[in-house]
């Protein structure tokens, strides 16, 4: 009489625990981890894998923010480029989006990459010189 209740217990605790360990991945929000990583792996949908990097100086750094109420899944990857400015805003008109230039930096938006809402912004960098930063920020997608 005791095995099966030991067996039920067991099931019951295994059970909850993937439960658990499930509800801690799909909150998870790792930031600042790079292709290489296995938060890449885990978190990252192919489609944004598949984005083009142009002439990165840096590898690019990733974060992800879980979807929550109204907040769509959003993955943001920032990362150094040789390219000019007008270069940058060249190959991103290549791949559907529309730019504009404001104040201080170049924004550029694309509403259906992919099945996500990806905006662009490329901006000027002190250190090192001649870089231009470009962060990307990808909203919504099948997460």
């Amino acid at each position: 009489m005791k095995k099966p209740l030991i067996a039920l217990t067991a099931a019951v605790l295994a059970g909850g625990g993937g439960l658990a360990a499930s509800a801690v991945f799909y909150f998870w929000e790792p930031s600042g981890f790079t292709r290489s990583s296995l938060a890449y792996g885990l978190k990252v949908d192919a489609a944004i894998g598949q984005f083009p990097l142009w002439n990165p100086a840096t590898e690019p750094l990733y974060s992800v923010g879980t979807a929550e109420g109204l907040r769509p899944h959003t993955v943001e990857s920032s990362y150094l480029s040789e390219l000019t400015a007008a270069q940058l805003q060249a190959k991103a008109e290549e791949q559907g989006f529309d730019c504009e230039p404001r104040q201080s930096f170049m924004f550029c938006e694309n509403h259906n990459f992919r099945s996500y809402d990806v905006s662009i912004i490329i901006s000027a960098n002190e250190n090192p010189p001649d870089t231009r930063e470009v962060h990307i920020t990808f909203l919504g997608g099948e997460s």
